[in-house]
This record gives C-alpha cells, structure tokens and sequence, in this order.
C-alpha cells in the first residue's frame, strides 16, 4: 500500500478543495498510463493524484520545476519531493538538460508499468485559459517500448480560489471541479519531426480543452 498515511487525508483535502469530480470510472485500475491536465495552482497535484492513487494503488509521478522544488530548501525537497513524492524534476530555465533527465526517467518508469502525471503547460495560469503544450509528452511516448495510453484530466475553478500570486486558498469564493476523460492513444508511427511533435502535442491538449 502506496501513502497509507496521507490516504487517511485524501478524503479531507477533497471535502475542503473539491466541489465535484466526473469521470473516475475512466481511471485505470493499474498503470502504465500518462495523466495529462491543466495546471492552474499548487494543489492540483495532491489532489488529482490523490484519485489516482486511491484507484491504483500506485505512485503517480508528476514532472516538478526546480525552480519550485528547491524553493522550500535542498532537505525538504530530497525527503518530500525526491524520496517520498518521487517526483521527476525538471532542471532550472536555461540549463543544458533542461528536462532531457525527466523524460527519460519517465520513459524508464512507464517502461516498468507505473503512472506518469504531467501538466504539459509546463507551468499554471493566470486565469481559467489553456495555455499551449510543451512537446515533452510525445517525445515521452515517442520512446516507450510499448503503446501507452493517456489519461486527460481537466480542473476548473482552480484560479478563482487558489490566485497564481494568492497563498491562501479562497474556498468562499470557489472550490476545484476536477474531470477525468476517456484514455485515449497517440500514434508513434510517423518519423518524429518538431512539425509533428506540435501536431500531436496540440491532438492532447484538445483533449484537455473538451473536458473544459
């Protein structure tokens, strides 16, 4: 059993956060999958992955910023988002590896049948509009060595209560409604080209937008 602790939690956190999530049966009983969402504040990967997890009993591993990780310090990053979480980081803006480390990672990890979470805006909104995805999540797909499917996820409400530059929740204002789509497949079969990877990058997002 995967976070028996923080299971105990997961009920709450979503009574206090959540006004209503759809589409659960649409969630594997067992990886490997990639789940794809929106990004609009901190708190939607605890609470995504908190219905994930509750139906695997996996680890879902989202890519994390380091610009975001570090920020709370090397040994709270090491204990909560590096050994506990098992996040796959993302090097800092401007670095030669910049993501390269974290694809593969998750290549190696829905390889060996795990779950994969990326918010392929690549950071969260100002607002409720879906910015354009980052390619990282084809090329992920592009490396696997078997057909994986990918879960979208779509979060509304999410900037009303919770403000790029808020840091209290305003739960009086709105709660989160979070919506798990159908799994659905990309095709690897075409020669890999930027043309390409925007083409299928944009295919998942679409998915992502008619949830929303």
């Amino acid at each position: 059993m995967v976070y028996p602790l923080a299971k105990l939690l997961f009920p709450f956190l979503r009574i206090i956060f959540v006004r209503k999530c759809r589409g659960l049966e649409n969630i594997p009983k067992k990886g490997p999958f990639i789940l794809a969402a929106n990004h609009q504040t901190h708190l939607d990967g605890p609470i995504i992955g908190s219905y994930i997890i509750e139906k695997t009993n996996q680890k879902i591993h989202f890519f994390a910023k380091r610009e975001f990780t570090a920020y709370f310090g090397k040994i709270f990053e090491k204990i909560v988002y590096q050994n506990w979480a098992e996040c796959l980081f993302v090097e800092r803006e401007g670095t030669k590896q910049k993501g390269k480390k974290a694809i593969k990672n998750a290549v190696r990890l829905l390889n060996k049948g795990k779950i994969v979470g990326i918010f392929p805006e690549g950071t969260r909104t100002y607002d409720s509009s879906l910015l354009e995805g980052k390619t990282g999540i084809i090329r992920i797909l592009y490396k696997t060595n078997k057909k994986i499917p990918v879960i979208p996820a779509a979060i509304k409400n999410g900037n009303i209560m919770l403000a790029r530059k808020k840091i209290i929740p305003r739960i009086w204002k709105a709660r989160m409604d979070i919506t798990f789509g159908k799994p659905f497949y990309v095709s690897t079969s075409q020669k890999i080209t930027e043309r390409v990877l925007r083409r299928k990058t944009d295919y998942v997002m679409k998915k992502i937008e008619e949830l929303l």
